[in-house]
């Protein structure tokens, strides 16, 4: 009788060891707690430097049915694990010094080209003018540049802006991704799928050959 192994793959992790597991891949399920443990422990992938690597499920079903001929391996989730190799503390610490200065870096290019870009918008379409023609309108007093219009304005921006976001600080104002993390995980499944198919042509990938 057959043992059912139920696996369900990544698409991305990172790992701190050379050897890559199925456990740091994927998810494992066997109704034998002994079968578990040993699918689990099966060593894909050594790492001789570091790099991102590809792993097939094919190659991980493979791997399974190599060690343990009598289960049958029911997949789940991705067909390609992309795998990445950080190799030490020191490293982790270098990286989370990189990553809080590319926050930086960006930080402060999204804070002055947006600043750049509103006052552009604004000097385009003469909005001065148009703030005072409207108070002038309104009130009948002439506008001295700095009136509840202007001030009302500046504070919907801001508003504005918060709520588009969804962040305050490092609270959000609802549980819902921000537009931010939308993008950054198109961006990164972007990047994923190039990563796979560059492997594909290249003949790299960990594959069943």
């Amino acid at each position: 009788m057959k043992n059912f192994v139920y696996i369900e793959m990544e698409d991305s992790v990172q790992v701190r060891e050379k050897s890559v597991r199925i456990s740091d891949v994927a998810s494992v399920y066997a109704a034998d707690p002994a079968v578990c443990a040993g699918v689990k422990n099966i060593v894909l992938y050594k790492f001789e430097k570091k790099e991102k690597q590809v792993i097939s499920l094919l190659w991980l079903t493979a791997s399974v049915q190599a060690k343990f001929p009598d289960c049958l391996v029911i997949p789940h989730g991705e067909s390609d694990c992309i795998v990445e190799w950080k190799d030490s503390a020191a490293q982790k610490g270098f990286d989370t010094l990189l990553g809080k200065l590319k926050v930086l870096v960006v930080s402060l290019i999204c804070l002055f080209g947006g600043a750049f870009s509103i006052m552009a918008f604004h000097n385009d379409i003469s909005i001065t003018n148009i703030f005072s023609q409207f108070y002038e309108f309104v009130t009948g007093n002439s506008s001295g540049g700095f009136t509840l219009l202007e001030v009302s304005y500046s504070l919907g921006l801001l508003i504005g802006i918060l709520v588009f976001y969804n962040h305050v600080g490092k609270k959000k104002i609802t549980s819902e991704p921000t537009p931010i993390e939308v993008s950054m995980r198109n961006y990164e499944r972007d990047m994923d799928e190039a990563i796979i198919k560059r492997r594909d042509r290249e003949g790299s990938k960990v594959d069943v050959q």
